[in-house]
């Protein structure tokens, strides 16, 4: 990576793709349909990559910010190393889910035991984090479910209502829900096939970049022994600071982690980046 080629124009062929009609969370025209996290290489050599947007029809209005359509997350696919990609598959769409509808997609690929070759995507929804499995390339897809973590609970919003209920008046009523929510999700398999999650937890969704000194409010990151059917063990990194809440996790060596996140919030003064070493170890 000394050197790079380029850039050059890339191609999508996405039929039902729709730009006009939502704007972004803050109200302002956004004619865009999202690349995010995750290329992954398939046997054959194609690329698979995923996306989130809207298709026609996917019309439904996100609660906080109602200008704003809810999203889906869906896969493209390419067969000459990036040049051109073709729509692939849905991974899942249902308006009645979350606050903004399935995005900030991430996609791993199972390479060892009973479900090798398995796609595993998680998604953020607004509220809880949803994932959903392909055991055929990506071409379908099982039916999304959501995660739960021991000791997270973004919906017992009585352990926080109190602290904030009646503050903050300049915020729009429509911000002020008190559910809490898990954001931009990040996933890996390290060499010993364990699953590797980070993500962040807003408690509440809206207002915790006011005071995020409520408990289990922060930065965390998940692990699972069982190709993502149960994450069995969790562990808050940072907490307790202000922060966006995204991470992003790769493995070092055989066993450590890189995981990093940021301190401050958009527009704030001494916003920087932080990174920290996780060593893994597991009986």
């Amino acid at each position: 990576m000394k050197t790079f080629e380029g850039p050059v124009w890339t191609e999508f062929y996405i039929p039902d793709i729709v730009y006009s009609g939502s704007t972004d969370d803050n109200g302002c025209e956004a004619r865009v349909a999202r690349l995010h996290r995750s290329i992954i290489q398939m046997p054959d050599g194609s690329l698979i990559m995923t996306m989130y947007g809207r298709f026609a029809g996917d019309n439904t209005p996100c609660p906080y910010e109602p200008r704003m359509m809810k999203f889906r997350t869906f896969l493209v696919r390419s067969v000459d190393c990036g040049k051109t990609w073709n729509y692939l598959s849905t991974v899942a769409a249902d308006p009645s889910i979350g606050t903004e509808g399935f995005g900030e997609p991430c996609l791993v690929q199972i390479t060892r035991g009973a479900h090798q070759g398995r796609l595993l995507c998680v998604m953020r929804t607004g509220r809880d984090l949803y994932q959903a499995v392909s055991d055929d390339g990506g071409k379908s897809w099982s039916c999304f479910k959501p995660l739960t973590f021991e000791g997270i609970n973004i919906h017992d919003v009585n352990l926080w209502k109190e602290k904030y209920e009646g503050k903050y008046p300049e915020i729009s009523p429509c911000r002020k829900s008190m559910s809490g929510a898990v954001v931009d999700p990040d996933l890996i398999q390290m060499k010993n096939g364990i699953l590797v999650l980070t993500f962040g937890v807003r408690l509440p969704a809206q207002l915790c970049s006011l005071d995020p000194s409520i408990e289990n409010n922060g930065v965390y990151a998940a692990f699972s022994t069982d190709d993502g059917d149960t994450w069995n063990h969790v562990i808050r990194i940072m907490g307790g600071k202000l922060t966006t809440h995204y991470t992003g996790v790769r493995e070092l060596k055989e066993d450590t982690l890189y995981f990093a996140y940021d301190t401050g919030s958009w527009g704030s003064a001494g916003r920087s980046g932080r990174g920290c070493k996780i060593k893994v170890s597991w009986k």
